[in-house]
Parts: C-alpha cells; sequence; structure tokens
C-alpha cells in the first residue's frame, strides 16, 4: 500500500459496526478501505442479542432468509433479584412489525464471517488486516492517516474517517471528544458457557423456589450455549475469573461440571461522547456510545448508527446533496441513543418490580417502552414528519407471490401512495432526480389485518393512505413526512429536531 492508494472513506475497526458500513458503502459504490488492528475477527461471542429493526436493516443490505435462520435462535430470557422478583421474556414470532420477532440471540462470530464474505468479491471496499491506526492529520479536504501494516508505517489518504473502534476508540482520544459517563457504574460479570437439561432445570426450580442470591440476567443462544449477566460486588478481586464465576452460580450450577467458555467483568454503565462527528470523522457504535447489554442495544445501535450515516454520505459523494445532510447524524443519533438508554433504564426497573413467578414481559409491552427510533419532527399545514421507521409492508403479487415493499423502497427516496390517488405530484425543491413514486393496492397487502391493529405510533399507516395522505419514505425506510398531495416540499428545510 503507498500514498497514491486514496479512498473516499476510512473505515477503523472490523467488528459488527464496521463491517456493516463496509457493505453499505460497498452497496453504494463509494471507495473504500476497511482496516483492523486485528487478523482475524473474535472466535468468542460479545454480542448475542439484536432486534427485529437490526434484523431487517441486514435483511436489506445483505443477508438473505437462510442467513438469518442459519444464525439466529429464539431467545427465552430470564431476570433474577436477591429479594426472589423473577421475570422471564420470550419473543412472540406472531407480534413482527419491523419483519421479524421483536429479539432473537445469534452466534457473533458467524454474523461476522457472513458479512465478511458478502465483501469478498467487492470493487469498492478494500479490506487491510492487521493494520493499526496511530495517528490522523486533517489537510485541506481530506485526512492523513498514519497506520502500521505489515510492520511498516504506512500513509492513507481518505476524504472521510468511520471510527468503528469501539469504546477505547483511538480516534475519539485524537481527536479530544470527551466520552461522558451519565449514570454511576457497576461492576457486573458476564458469563458464557455450554447450555445443558440440568442447567435449565437447576434455573426454573430457583425462579420456582424464589430463591437467588444475586441480580442476574440468563439467556440462551445458539450453539447450546447460554449467558449470566451478574451483578458483583466491587470489592471481588480474584483474578481467576472461571473460579470467580463457579462461585457466583454456585446453586444454579449444582450438579454440574460447567464448561465455561468465557468470563470477564465489566462495567455496565451509560457513556455518550459529546458530539458523534469532528469535520469529517465520524463515531459510530461503541466508539460514540456506551449501553448496558441489559436490553440487547449495544451492537444494535452501532448498526443503526451505520445505516443513518451511510445513505447520507452516498447522498453527498454521489448525488450533490450539501454536506450539511451530515450534520444531522449526530442530532438523529444521539436523541435515538438517548431513547434506547431510557428504555433499557425502564427495564431494569420494572423488571424489578415483578414478584410473580409467571410474570411475563410481553413483546407488546417489550416494544411500548422500546420506543422505535425516530429521525425528525415537523408540523406545518397539511404535513407533518412522522420520523418513525416505516413497518414491514408485504404486497400480494399478480402470481399470488409474496414481495417484501423493502425491496422497492430500500436506498432511495420514494413516495407511497394509494393508487386511488394516482394523480397525485409532490414537488421536491432542492432535489434534482427522480423520485420512486409507488402507487399501492391496499386490498393487495398480505399483513394487512395486522398493519391495521397496529398502535405503535400515533397514526396508523394505513389509515393515513386510504385518507389520501402520501408517505415520503427516506433511504434508510424512515418515514421522512407524512403530506396531502400536490405539494412544493423542501427536504433541507424541512430536517428539524425536538
Amino acid at each position: 500500500m503507498s500514498i497514491e492508494n486514496q479512498f473516499t472513506v476510512l473505515i477503523v475497526g472490523a467488528g459488527p459496526v464496521g463491517l456493516a458500513a463496509a457493505n453499505y458503502l460497498d452497496k453504494f459504490q463509494i471507495k473504500s478501505l476497511l482496516i483492523d488492528k486485528k487478523s482475524e475477527a473474535y472466535t468468542y461471542p460479545r454480542a448475542i442479542g439484536i432486534d427485529d429493526e437490526s434484523l431487517r436493516l441486514l435483511r436489506n443490505l445483505c443477508l438473505q432468509d437462510e442467513d438469518i435462520k442459519n444464525i439466529c435462535k429464539k431467545p427465552h430470557v430470564q431476570y433474577f433479584s436477591p429479594n426472589g422478583e423473577y421475570s422471564f421474556f420470550i419473543p412472540d414470532s406472531d407480534f413482527c412489525p419491523f419483519e421479524f420477532p421483536i429479539l432473537s440471540t445469534f452466534y457473533q462470530p458467524d454474523l461476522e464471517k457472513l458479512l465478511i464474505d458478502k465483501l469478498e468479491h467487492s470493487q469498492s471496499v478494500h479490506i487491510s488486516r492487521p493494520c493499526e491506526l496511530i495517528n490522523i492529520k486533517k489537510e485541506t479536504d481530506y485526512y492523513m492517516a498514519t497506520a502500521i501494516y505489515q510492520n511498516r508505517q504506512i500513509q492513507i489518504k481518505a476524504n472521510y474517517i468511520l471510527a468503528c473502534d469501539g469504546g477505547r476508540s483511538t480516534i475519539r482520544s485524537l481527536c479530544g471528544i470527551q466520552f461522558d459517563e451519565l449514570d454511576p457504574s457497576e461492576d457486573w460479570m458476564v458469563i458464557d458457557m455450554q447450555d445443558s437439561e440440568q442447567l435449565q432445570i437447576n434455573i426454573n426450580k430457583i425462579a420456582e423456589k424464589k430463591t437467588c442470591k444475586l441480580s442476574c440476567v440468563t439467556i440462551n443462544f445458539p450453539y447450546e450455549m447460554r449467558r449470566f449477566e451478574v451483578k458483583i460486588n466491587s470489592g471481588m478481586v480474584l483474578t481467576d475469573y472461571n473460579l470467580l464465576a463457579c462461585m457466583l452460580l454456585e446453586d444454579f450450577l449444582e450438579g454440574i461440571d460447567p464448561k465455561i467458555i468465557r468470563a470477564r467483568i465489566y462495567k455496565r454503565n451509560f457513556c455518550l461522547a459529546r458530539k458523534f462527528s469532528q469535520d469529517n470523522i465520524y463515531l459510530l457504535g461503541d466508539a460514540a456510545h456506551l449501553v448496558p447489554p441489559y436490553g440487547g442495544q449495544g451492537m444494535c445501535s452501532g448498526i443503526r448508527d451505520a445505516q443513518n450515516l451511510c445513505w447520507k454520505l452516498a447522498e453527498v459523494v454521489h448525488c450533490g446533496v450539501s454536506p450539511n445532510l451530515l450534520k444531522t447524524y449526530h442530532k438523529e443519533r444521539t436523541f435515538a441513543i438517548r431513547e434506547i438508554m431510557e428504555f433499557i433504564r425502564l427495564l431494569a426497573k420494572n423488571v424489578k418490580k415483578t414478584n410473580n413467578k409467571n410474570s411475563i414481559l410481553s413483546s407488546q409491552y417489550y416494544r411500548k417502552i422500546k420506543l422505535t427510533p425516530r429521525c425528525s419532527f415537523y408540523f406545518e399545514k397539511n404535513s407533518y414528519s412522522g420520523g418513525y421507521l416505516l413497518p414491514s409492508i408485504y404486497i400480494l403479487t399478480q402470481n399470488n407471490q409474496v414481495k417484501r415493499l423493502d425491496e422497492i423502497l430500500t436506498n432511495q427516496w420514494s413516495i407511497l401512495i394509494d393508487k386511488k390517488y394516482n394523480q397525485t405530484k409532490i414537488c421536491f425543491s432542492d432535489f434534482d432526480r427522480k423520485l420512486n413514486y409507488i402507487f399501492i393496492d391496499i386490498d393487495k397487502i398480505s399483513n394487512i389485518k395486522n398493519l391495521k391493529i397496529q398502535d405503535i405510533y400515533e397514526y396508523n399507516i394505513i389509515s393515513l393512505l386510504e385518507n389520501g395522505f402520501c408517505l415520503i419514505i427516506r433511504p434508510d425506510l424512515y418515514i421522512f413526512s407524512i403530506t396531502k398531495p400536490n405539494l412544493i416540499f423542501s427536504v433541507m428545510s424541512n430536517i428539524v429536531y425536538a
């Protein structure tokens, strides 16, 4: 590699977030370099939970239904408190406003392998590892990054840099961006072990008799594995983490010779970067925010960062849209992350209130407290922006085949209209390209019954369409605006934030 190798985007960090960003930039044909200081992906799981929004995003990005089926598992989440409080959560397979169950478990090394494999024949994205970034210098309209590659120092020229390099982000440190701890931290231990029938019996016995002495969560995940997250006293200083894990889980492990895969202590806290960008350097995932794994939202939030930023980069790089669009990344994602943090606080708070062995957290309740991330808020006569993610819509074709509307909508600006109003025209005063008009036959929506009864928004999508409203959909499938037809509509002036 030499200085002549210039890239539009440099991605630092090849975990799930960096790989998702790389796949997006590949789809948008933006010349990019992905580097990581490790020679290969981790061989053990870190994240194990993935929500419906993120699975839908990855399905639209590059994964196939078979891929998702192979890597995901239906979870049984069980929450314990030392005073006998117990509750559990099993996602409802019939409640899927965003195509997939609200929570699944997965095996992270398998997901990373899939995302890497999708880039194997890419003409736009190059991967170099191990390659460790050590410095960044800003020039007039680009960056010169210094990295160590094959035991020598190299220079990488890029117009944009995406920091996907984790909670101890080198790039965030080089930029001098403050990383604020929002709540007091607690010491917790995460323990991954081989699951077994006896272990499940023990778990259920402790739940039944209310004899748990710990604050802990346990969840099953693929390859017959199980994770425990256990709150520990800060005074515990054992360096043999496997021994400490066995001590903490003594009651759960009765009659079992446990096979512990991994045990480590972490700080359960909320951290947020004061800004998610500095000039054309952008923080994504754990580099921008840390959320406890309690609600399975750490990796998911990072993947949504990648989605939010990358389509905007494509608008700026390929379509000549004002770079001001990129400023919305910080505003939208910090707002969404704060909502995710509040969801995790509410989940922990409400779990602690339960004291019935049959206390079930329903998918509807889970969705109620986990608000769908929103993008923008704007109200005026005949028009208001919803800002919510469009629910999944399935259309029956002439051959009675079911088609995902996402396949038509993804990665372009679209206008969704009831076909009864096919004379509708909306002018975008600051758009200089073709818009994707979709005239939909509501009678052909195969999941219309579910859509009509959904109460996850303040409004109902089907009712709006039936009453002549047009839904303006962003490339990331968020509803940009709901408006009456025959309007001149400005994209940039209508991006307004609460």
